[in-house]
This record gives C-alpha cells, sequence and structure tokens, in this order.
C-alpha cells in the first residue's frame, strides 16, 4: 500500500462499481465470518458436484451486502474447475423497464451465444437452423443472417415486445429449453448463470409482479442442464407465497449477511466494525482518510459496505472541492446533515406512523416477526431497517443508522426492533 494516496486517488479505490472485480484481490480482500466462508464452500462445492441437470441455488442479502464481491471470488475457483461462468445483469443488461421472465430466459441464451463466440466454438449448421427457427417463431417473420449482426443481436431486437413473450411462454417447454439445452450442450453443459439485480428493475409498489416474475423464472429454468445461482435482496425471503413456489427448485438456500456491526443488545459489535475498516485501511493510508471518520462511517452504514464506501468517497469529494489533502470530520457530519435531509426524508414520511409505532421517544415496541406485518417487509426490502444476527444465529431488526441521525422524529440511540426465525 502506498503511503502517497492522494485524495483523488482514494475516491478512484473506495469506487465499489470500478473496482469491485479487484475486492477479491488477495492483497484487499477482507475475509468474513467463519461461517460465511462455509456457505460459500458449500455453494461451490453444489455446483461442482450437482444431483441432476446442475444446481439450482438461491443466495439472499442484504443490497450491498456484498453478494457480488464474493460471487467473483467464488467465480474464480469455478473457473479453475473448467466450469464457464456467466454473469448476467438484468439491471445493466436487458434492454427493457418493464422486466419480465421471458426477458430473462432469452438473455441467457443470448449470453451463452455470447460466451461460444467468444470461445470460438463451432456452433452445428442443425443446432443454428433451429435457433433460426425458434427466432422465426417469436419474431412472427422471417429471419436470415443477414437481418442482423449474429444470432446474439436478433435475441436482443426481440426482448420486450408483447408478442415476444406470449410466444415465449407459449413456446418453451416443447422448443425453447430443448433449443437452450443443445446449445450449452456444445460447452459441456458446464455452464454457471450467476443472475442478479432482477429486483432493482421493480418498484416497492410492484414486488407482487417481482414475485410472480421469479416465481415463472425458477419454473422455466428447473429443466436447464446447467446450474443457476439466482442472487435476490433477502426481503423476498418473507414473502410466504414465493418460498412456496420455488421450493421444489432450488435445492439450497443461502442467506448472506450485512456485516453485523450490531449486537442484539443494541452495542456494536467491534470485531466486525474492525472487519469494514480493513476493507479502507488496505487501499488508504491513515492520514488521507483519519481513523475517526472511517470508523464513524462504519457504523453509518448499519454494516452495508456499498454505503460504506459511498459515505467515505461523499467525504472525499468535500475534501478534494475545499482543496484540502485529507478528509476531516466535519466533513462527514455535513454529509450526515445532507444525507437526513434528503435520501431519508421520503422513506421517514412514507411510514411515519409505523416508526411512530415502533417508538415514539421513550418506549420502544418489539416486533418478533417481520413477515406478518407488509409495511415491516417492504421496510426491509427498502432498507429502512436492517437484518442482523445473534450469537446463536436468530435474527433481529436494526433501523437503518442514517434514519436514527433524522432528528425530526427520532432521538439518537440505537433501536432493535424484533426477533425473528425466518431467515437462517
Amino acid at each position: 500500500m502506498s503511503d502517497n494516496v492522494t485524495v483523488e486517488q482514494a475516491l478512484n479505490l473506495l469506487d465499489y462499481n470500478a473496482t469491485t472485480e479487484d475486492f477479491f484481490n488477495k492483497k484487499y480482500y477482507v475475509e468474513r465470518q467463519e461461517a460465511i466462508k462455509t456457505k460459500i464452500n458449500e455453494i461451490k462445492q453444489r455446483i461442482l458436484y450437482p444431483e441432476q441437470r446442475g444446481a439450482k441455488i438461491l443466495l439472499c442479502g442484504h443490497l450491498g451486502a456484498g453478494k457480488t464481491t464474493i460471487l467473483r471470488r467464488l467465480n474464480q475457483d469455478l473457473k479453475e474447475q473448467g466450469l464457464h461462468v456467466i454473469f448476467v445483469s438484468s439491471r445493466n443488461e436487458a434492454p427493457v423497464v418493464d422486466l419480465d421472465y421471458t426477458d430473462i430466459l432469452l438473455l441467457l441464451m443470448k449470453k451463452t451465444l455470447e460466451l461460444i463466440k467468444q470461445k470460438s466454438v463451432r456452433i452445428q449448421i442443425s443446432i443454428t437452423e433451429k435457433i433460426y427457427e425458434l427466432l422465426k417463431q417469436l419474431a412472427n417473420k422471417e429471419i436470415t443472417i443477414a437481418d442482423g449482426n449474429g444470432l446474439d443481436s436478433q435475441i436482443v431486437a426481440l426482448m420486450g415486445t408483447s408478442s415476444t413473450r406470449n410466444k415465449v411462454r407459449e413456446l418453451r417447454e416443447k422448443t425453447i429449453i430443448p433449443v437452450f439445452n443443445e446449445l450449452l450442450s456444445i460447452l459441456g453443459n458446464k455452464v454457471v448463470f450467476i443472475i442478479e439485480h432482477i429486483e432493482k428493475r421493480r418498484s416497492i409498489e410492484n414486488l407482487n409482479n417481482l414475485e410472480r416474475c421469479l416465481i415463472d423464472f425458477s419454473d422455466a429454468v428447473e429443466n436447464l442442464n446447467c446450474s443457476v445461482l439466482l442472487v435476490l435482496s433477502h426481503s423476498i425471503f418473507y414473502r410466504s407465497d414465493f418460498l412456496a413456489a420455488i421450493d421444489k427448485i432450488y435445492s439450497d438456500k443461502y442467506f448472506l449477511p450485512i456485516f453485523q456491526i450490531r449486537n442484539s443488545d443494541g452495542t456494536y459489535n467491534e470485531d466486525e466494525v474492525r472487519l469494514m475498516e480493513e476493507i479502507v485501511r488496505r487501499r488508504i493510508p491513515g492520514d488521507v482518510i483519519p481513523n475517526l471518520v472511517i470508523t464513524r462511517s462504519a457504523k453509518l452504514s448499519g454494516g452495508i459496505v456499498r454505503e460504506f464506501l459511498e459515505i467515505l468517497r461523499a467525504c472525499c469529494w468535500k475534501a478534494q472541492a475545499q482543496n484540502s489533502p485529507n478528509v476531516n470530520i466535519n466533513m462527514l457530519n455535513d454529509y450526515i446533515r445532507e444525507q437526513t435531509g434528503n435520501l431519508h426524508h421520503k422513506t421517514l414520511e412514507k411510514y411515519k406512523e409505523k416508526l411512530n409505532e415502533l417508538y415514539d421517544g421513550e418506549n420502544l415496541k418489539i416486533i418478533y416477526d417481520v413477515s406478518v406485518d407488509n409495511d415491516l417487509k417492504n421496510m426491509l426490502f427498502e432498507q429502512a431497517i436492517l437484518e442482523y444476527k445473534d450469537k446463536d444465529n436468530n435474527s433481529f431488526y436494526g433501523i437503518h443508522p442514517l434514519l436514527l441521525e433524522e432528528k425530526t422524529w427520532w432521538a439518537r440511540k440505537t433501536i432493535v426492533i424484533g426477533r425473528s426465525q425466518i431467515a437462517s
């Protein structure tokens, strides 16, 4: 680690999106608890040695909890074992607004074709003809190679239309899945799809549609000869209809917690706070961002890595704007005031009645099961409340620390709002 990192360099080193590929680098990667390492190893073993047709696995966790970082580390291990890992981000790669499961299915086929092309593997003429015949049926018109740049381009052009979606539903089991399996066989049936960000294409008001989309998609991939690792916000775990519908499809379900910086008695877990600090300390020396700012930012993030880095980056921007060679606590305090006045204000207004019910300024109402309350489930989805684990691996819930900074509604104190037996 260099001792001459500038504020501008710190901004780049803390950019989560720019540095995701390096977050699992041995120099920078911070190992989580032993229990999490065990879960990741279990996922790897399930994929390497599936019982049939490839493993179908569900991984849930808070948005920004580090799922992508850990999965990219897993990606390295799987590739070393000869598997073809395909990351699919519906947020960035699906050219539609109202995402449907049929769009995701076509996107997987497109990504498979891209990988085959990238590896210069020859597709048999018989398979090519079947794909073109399928595309003709989906488009309801003649399609030739001259109509586009290739099979993958043709698929993108079809995504998102109501006519295509209806056709995919009609042809899914009879035509699409068999043709898709022939494509997968070209790669030796050693493909692993890691699918992320489906829930980011849906608003809180459309959770029922999201649930339907996920159930239909899960039904569709059940008979694909590949492994599928579906990565979701863990709040979907509290929708009992969804869990019941996909239980037979996903043989394994895993929950990835955020950094457990809270204890069930409301105190901070200093060991976990230090782990979060280490993420930054491995990149940036103390004279650029003081320890006090890093520690406070970790606690304000609630244990969410992405928010932790965003808070520190905001402080670096302030330092740069002020021509300061380093960050100071006043810059962090300015950020807190800005956030409590803007980012979380709408959340407070939206759930004012529920928040007042939970805490009136003096008394705290304990909620034992968030799954029985729609407001709490929605607040979990929007990360107004966060899920932690106690030493016995039971869940408890804390209001996001930045919400607690909003003095309009809250005294500045830690609030634990309940326990649950739902997630494990």
